[in-house]
């Protein structure tokens, strides 16, 4: 068993014009039992209350938050994980949430007893007629040649696996897969723990209709960039 180590986190959120939902986004994160925690906020200059809610609660609790124009989601991931020092970074953006106030200390914990780069978890989609429980062991190189990757809000990955591996700009809904599969690809050590982590109450950018075409081109040159000879199960796998 690996001895308990200081562990700082880095918890990001990137948000824009999102006023009805980012206080229980920021309470899900400032109530966590876990106490090394840095929490910095993303704000693509948005024109409703968002900056003014952040503002309120930055006055009472140690925020770091910027809100700025961005060029694009992974751009403003990328500004988020320029100003985090923690050993191990998660995205828990506007509409997201931990599962409930101990998840963060659980994660350390198991972190303490199981050597890794990378863990995650499992997510639940809720909405007003649903809650489901999305199972995602989806870290093995089998299923990201399916397309399939970790839930990002349910993933603590060390800031080492950042530092020269920032989320590549040129994909539009896709780069979160890419830097998973680049990871796999260097070797990094993914960590499955059987928890739920985080919930989500709607489909994220990437999830939207209008971007599925991108997302499966994106999907497709990122597969066949990083794995080329492993390209051709991914085409299989895609029409069955």
């Amino acid at each position: 068993m690996l001895q308990d180590r200081p562990c700082k986190i880095s918890v990001i959120t990137v948000c824009r014009n999102v006023e009805k939902c980012i206080a229980e986004t920021i309470e899900s994160v400032l109530g966590q039992t876990y106490e090394d925690i840095e929490y910095v906020l993303i704000d693509g200059a948005s024109t409703d209350n968002t900056v003014n809610i952040i503002r309120e609660y930055a006055k009472e609790y140690k925020i770091k938050y910027v809100s700025e124009s961005d060029k694009g989601i992974y751009n403003a991931m990328n500004k988020g994980l320029r100003l985090s020092t923690g050993d191990y970074i998660v995205f828990i953006n506007a509409g997201d949430g931990f599962w409930d106030k101990d998840v963060v200390k659980n994660v350390v914990a198991f972190m303490n007893k199981v050597k890794g780069d990378i863990y995650y978890g499992n997510c639940v989609r809720t909405n007003k007629r649903l809650v489901k429980e999305m199972h995602t062991n989806n870290g093995t190189l089998l299923q990201m040649l399916k397309g399939k990757q970790p839930y990002h809000q349910c993933t603590f990955a060390a800031k080492s696996a950042f530092e020269k591996n920032m989320f590549d700009e040129t994909y539009k809904v896709r780069s979160d897969f890419n830097w998973f599969l680049k990871c796999k690809k260097r070797g990094y050590r993914f960590q499955y723990i059987d928890i739920v982590v985080s919930k989500y109450a709607k489909l994220g950018y990437s999830g939207r209709s209008k971007q599925r075409k991108s997302y499966r081109s994106e999907t497709a040159r990122s597969i066949k960039k990083n794995f080329p000879l492993l390209y051709w199960f991914y085409k299989i796998s895609s029409v069955i």
